[in-house]
């Protein structure tokens, strides 16, 4: 068995999530997410496991667009360069 961190969101409120998860594979690591909650939508599968402020951060608790992120300077200010 291996960590994994399973990435994505619940189709019904928008919700971003990370579930830890032990599993033998990726795809095993997103079917046992799938089986507890039915309405999750995948994103990723990252090996290991991340948290909220260590190897992960989420831009908000549900789904943001980019016009979000451009219409809100003061809270996602900084320069960045898109490799």
């Amino acid at each position: 068995m291996k960590d994994y961190s399973v990435l994505g969101f619940y189709d019904d409120s928008g919700q971003t999530f990370c579930h830890h998860v032990q599993a033998e594979t990726a795809q095993a690591a997103l079917k046992c997410v799938a089986v507890e909650y039915p309405d999750a939508c995948f994103v990723a599968v990252l090996d290991g496991h991340v948290s909220e402020g260590q190897g992960i951060t989420f831009p908000d608790y549900e789904l943001v667009t980019s016009y979000s992120v451009l219409e809100q300077a003061e809270t996602y200010k900084g320069n960045g360069v898109l490799l």
